[in-house]
């Protein structure tokens, strides 16, 4: 079911204000009724209403002070405000009704069809405000809600928006921060990585991703930086990458282990040098090692030593019967 929409019409005389609820009730509005100033501003507080009706002049407290009083309360700082004068009719008047915080002037008599589109448009403009207000409140949530840190700056690099993470990674709070140059509140961004490529992006308007580190307390990490054109200035979202980046230097370094390992097992393939004696191996600069040397510095490999069973009968003949198994000196 709509809800419908509410006016309220304040006004001290009786005949006018009745003709005006007759008009906006034709157009299917449901009206409310003031018959002063005091009551009017008790109405708009309580009863909400989706627009107010002010006649400028009324005994007790007159419209340009009701709407004054509205737009100091926040509950009320956006209602409509429109004012409806049988006495105060020239231009002067009207600028003052204006600059008083009213969002319309009419003069009484008014052409019905005159008054209901002005009723449209200011209800209009005040759908399109509450829309864009939800739309603002939904991006500020989301935006403290991301674990990257976010902000924003203008063209001039003032910092605009700063939200939690960003408090979080760089140590600094948002009032700290917002409306001062991004390059004031963190110095030592001077000449690094990151001023470049907000300059780049500034300047080209378009969309950049880097990694870099950063190495200034507090804000000691790897971050992934994706960099967004927006109007006016640039959006920032910085990731923190710090353990996904030792992950891959550690396995850059195993990597390189490895591939020396493999260099030095591919030395050993091919013919070796080996003394028919005492089987000696003769390495590359000329001098003659031990196997087990040898091995030990080009493969990493240790030997354990034992007898087979030629050597063990042959070393030690004297022994009867089936060779013993082979004797680990380890």
């Amino acid at each position: 079911m709509t809800t419908p929409v509410r006016i309220l019409v304040a006004d001290d005389d009786a005949a006018k204000r009745l003709a005006v609820a007759r008009i906006l009730r034709q157009a299917d509005y449901e009206v409310l009724q003031a018959a002063g100033g005091v009551e009017a501003l008790d109405l708009a507080k309580t009863v909400a209403p989706d627009l107010v009706l002010l006649d400028v002049e009324m005994p007790d407290l007159s419209g340009t002070e009701v709407c004054l009083q509205l737009r100091a309360d926040p509950t009320s700082s956006t209602l409509p405000v429109l004012y409806l004068s049988a006495h105060r009719t020239n231009s002067q008047d009207r600028i003052e009704g204006l600059d008083s915080g009213a969002d319309g002037y009419l003069v009484w008599p008014v052409d019905p069809q005159e008054l209901l589109a002005w009723v449209r448009t200011l209800l209009r403009v005040r759908r399109t405000e509450q829309a864009l207000r939800a739309a603002n409140a939904d991006w500020h949530h989301t935006l403290e809600s991301i674990s990257d840190a976010f902000f924003a700056l203008d063209d001039a690099w003032h910092v605009i928006h700063f939200n939690a993470a960003a408090e979080r990674v760089s140590g600094r709070s948002r009032e700290q921060v917002l409306g001062r140059p991004l390059l004031d509140s963190f110095p030592k961004l001077r000449g690094s990585v990151f001023e470049a490529k907000y300059a780049e992006v500034l300047r080209d308007r378009q969309p950049l991703v880097f990694e870099a580190a950063f190495d200034q307390p507090p804000s000691v990490n790897w971050y992934e930086v994706r960099i967004y054109p927006r109007e006016p200035g640039i959006s920032v979202y910085l990731q923190v990458i710090t353990t996904r980046k030792q992950a891959e230097i550690e396995r850059e370094n195993l990597i390189r282990d490895l591939q020396s390992a493999l260099a030095n097992i591919e030395a050993l393939r091919g013919l070796l040098p080996i003394c028919a004696g005492c089987k000696k191996i003769r390495d590359d600069a000329g001098y003659w090692q031990s196997v087990e040397s040898y091995m030990l510095r080009h493969a990493n490999i240790r030997f354990s030593h034992g007898l087979c069973p030629d050597c063990l009968r042959a070393c030690y003949a004297e022994l009867d019967g089936p060779a013993a198994s082979p004797v680990d000196s380890r």
